[in-house]
């Protein structure tokens, strides 16, 4: 660093800009999950290849360019499957927490059970 003073700036800005992405990748997965992030970083490799091949001339084979097209379609299942499985768990209605817990009888009716009509009169004076 002490010959070219330079390379301290260009080491700053690759530390900021290394750790800036570093904090848009950990909100992304946060927010969107890991399906969404992985389909945006597929994407930005798919598009700096293109970029690469179209403006460098730079040659891309058929076996290349299949992969590339199997990934994306794959990606593509992936996500379709997951909208699907999402808007499935929408529609139905929530599952209740609670169980339901059966029905108690009330001390009056076990009292009053086996008794004769006199009886449960007496028994509801006397309460």
């Amino acid at each position: 660093m002490a010959h070219n003073p330079t390379a301290l700036w260009y080491n700053i800005a690759t530390a900021v800009t290394s750790t800036t992405g570093q904090i848009a990748i950990f909100f992304t997965i946060r927010r969107f999950g890991p399906v969404v992030f992985t389909v945006i970083m597929t994407t930005r490799q798919v598009f700096s290849i293109v970029l690469s091949t179209v403006l460098f001339q730079h040659p891309m084979s058929w076996g290349g360019v299949a992969g590339a097209a199997l990934v994306f379609v794959s990606l593509f299942l992936s996500i379709s499957r997951q909208m699907q499985a999402t808007e499935r768990k929408a529609v139905l209605p929530p599952v209740s927490s609670v169980s339901p817990v059966p029905s108690t009888p009330s001390l009056s009716s076990l009292v009053d059970a086996g008794h004769t009509d006199a009886q449960k009169e007496l028994l509801k004076k006397t309460k």
